[in-house]
């Protein structure tokens, strides 16, 4: 089990690591964990909620094309299908499959000019944090973030 959790935290990482590469290339991204950016965003908390549903439901149903419906064309070239479908099948592996969305939330986005919308998902064997990062004035996903926040 350790080495499930192991190799489960690991996919994670290198998924996330491949994200924010995608989602700040060519930025300046500050050295602090404080977050520097705000929480202002060009998205009603309606907008966000249609996008990230969107997200989540591509997500149940292995649909690269509704997952990646709102990114940017750089997330899209940073994250392939192969990748997504990768990754997604590891997640099922360790959590089982997504049932439903526990909360979301605004959040300041980790780099100035950023805010990100956070959601809680709920899986059959735990709960995965999705924060998804987009410019202030914008509406188009510049990062995704996962995080294991629960497991049973």
């Amino acid at each position: 089990m350790k080495n499930i959790a192991r190799i489960s935290l690991v996919s994670i990482i290198l998924f996330s690591i491949v994200i924010v590469i995608a989602g700040c290339a060519g930025m300046n991204r500050q050295a602090s964990s404080t977050p520097q950016g705000s929480e202002n965003s060009a998205l009603t908390a309606e907008q966000a909620t249609e996008i990230v549903e969107n997200a989540m439901n591509g997500f149940a149903t292995g649909n690269y094309t509704i997952w990646s419906r709102d990114w940017t064309d750089a997330m899209k070239d940073a994250i392939k299908e192969g990748d997504f479908l990768s990754y997604r099948q590891q997640v099922i592996a360790n959590y089982g499959g997504y049932q439903s969305i526990a909360s979301i939330e605004k959040l300041p986005g980790q780099t100035k000019g950023f805010v990100r919308w956070s959601v809680i998902a709920n899986f059959e064997k735990g709960q995965i944090r999705f924060s998804f990062g987009f410019k202030e004035d914008g509406n188009r996903v510049e990062g995704v973030f996962p995080e294991v926040i629960a497991s049973r």
